[in-house]
């Protein structure tokens, strides 16, 4: 059985590549949480539950993309889009290429961050199956 601890362990390599990372401008790629002292784009990758029987199994987890509101506190759409176009081109030139990990984009919003009322975020969430 896998758990969202081997899904993590599966992602973050895929992400943390120069194509995306490039596209931080100096931030980083984390696993659940992002520091709360971060003044970088970063992404933030969260799985949640994982489901199945002995074979397959599927979930679903987020790549969350930070970065600075511009100065009128709008969403920088121009980066965000770059960032996310980044993820999601990496993740799908992965599940391409691989048998048994396979993921499907579901969803993709920007949101404000809680934590500040100068960033905000996209939500990339996706769907994934994994060979047990």
């Amino acid at each position: 059985m896998k758990t969202d601890f081997d899904v993590l362990d599966r992602l973050f390599p895929i992400l943390n590549v120069a194509a995306v990372t490039g596209t931080l401008g100096g931030g980083k790629v984390y696993r659940r949480k992002r520091p709360a002292t971060s003044t970088s784009r970063d992404i933030v990758l969260v799985a949640l539950s994982v489901s199945g029987d002995d074979n397959v199994q599927r979930g679903t987890f987020f790549a969350n993309c930070f970065a600075p509101n511009l100065a009128n506190g709008q969403p920088d759409e121009t980066t965000l889009r770059a960032t996310v176009a980044a993820v999601v081109a990496a993740l799908s030139g992965y599940s391409a290429s691989s048998e048994y990990f396979t993921i499907e984009l579901i969803a993709q919003s920007v949101l404000p961050d809680e934590n500040s009322d100068q960033w905000s975020y996209a939500s990339v969430r996706m769907n994934y199956l994994v060979q047990s």
